[in-house]
């Protein structure tokens, strides 16, 4: 199975959520850019953790599954 591209696709959307986020987000900006690059990648890795577990345990239940037919 092709997990390359499921992985690429949950983490682009992890980027757009964030990116989405900080749109509509109305807090003051950082006065450093630094700290505004550290926030953003530190929200998408959280975003995508949270988008790829179901997609891991999907996985491992069907994989399961599979094995014992």
């Amino acid at each position: 199975m092709n997990h390359k591209t499921n992985v690429i696709i949950i983490i682009v959307l992890g980027i757009l959520i964030t990116s989405f986020g900080y749109v509509i987000d109305t807090d003051p900006v950082y006065p450093n850019i630094w700290h505004s690059i550290i926030e953003f990648v530190i929200l998408s890795m959280f975003i995508s953790g949270v988008l790829a577990t179901p997609y891991v345990i999907f996985w491992m239940i069907r994989s399961k599954l599979a094995k014992k037919s």
